[in-house]
């Protein structure tokens, strides 16, 4: 959106309301154009990098392609346990740190193709609905979708959001 100001003005404030007339947001605009107060984004910027299906659809790859080795490298060390238990003296604590290895590995390889499904949801739902960048008739963002990775001790996982 553009509008003309006349050259003394210092500032601009913008008010959001909603049917109600109730006030939902004031900003503060420069007349200059260079964007509100607080971090908001000037009209006219790109979209975000993170808006891309295409940067999604790779991230899906690399994290399918990580999970897929992952697990083939938990079925070898599977191997190696069988070995290890098949052994003419097998030893109890060399089996058991085996076991728990090909259990973390396997982990590792549950999370990563789980990310890679949910960031390949991600991918598809900005190429269908368009993301924030495509706007209805009325001039309002139509879609939204978001990925949002969590990792923490004991906890991974991701949280996506579509909104209509």
């Amino acid at each position: 959106m553009a509008v003309e100001v006349e050259s003394g003005v210092q500032s601009i404030q913008v008010g959001f309301y909603d049917e109600s007339g109730n006030q939902l947001k004031l900003l503060e605009v420069e007349p200059k154009g260079s964007g509100g107060a607080g971090g908001d984004v000037p009209a006219g910027t790109p979209p975000s990098i993170w808006a891309s299906w295409g940067l999604w659809a790779g991230v899906a790859g690399a994290l399918a392609v990580g999970g897929t080795y992952f697990i083939m490298e938990a079925g070898n060390i599977d191997g190696d346990v069988q070995d290890a238990r098949d052994a003419p003296n097998p030893n109890p604590a060399e089996v058991e740190r085996l076991e728990e290895n090909r259990d973390r590995v396997a982990l590792y390889g549950v999370i990563g193709l789980s990310m890679a499904g949910a960031a390949a949801v991600t991918s598809g739902a900005l190429l269908v609905f368009g993301g924030k960048d495509k706007a209805d008739a009325s001039g309002e963002a139509a879609t939204e979708a978001s990925l949002a990775p969590n990792i923490a001790p004991g906890h991974y996982g991701a949280r996506f959001t579509l909104k209509f």
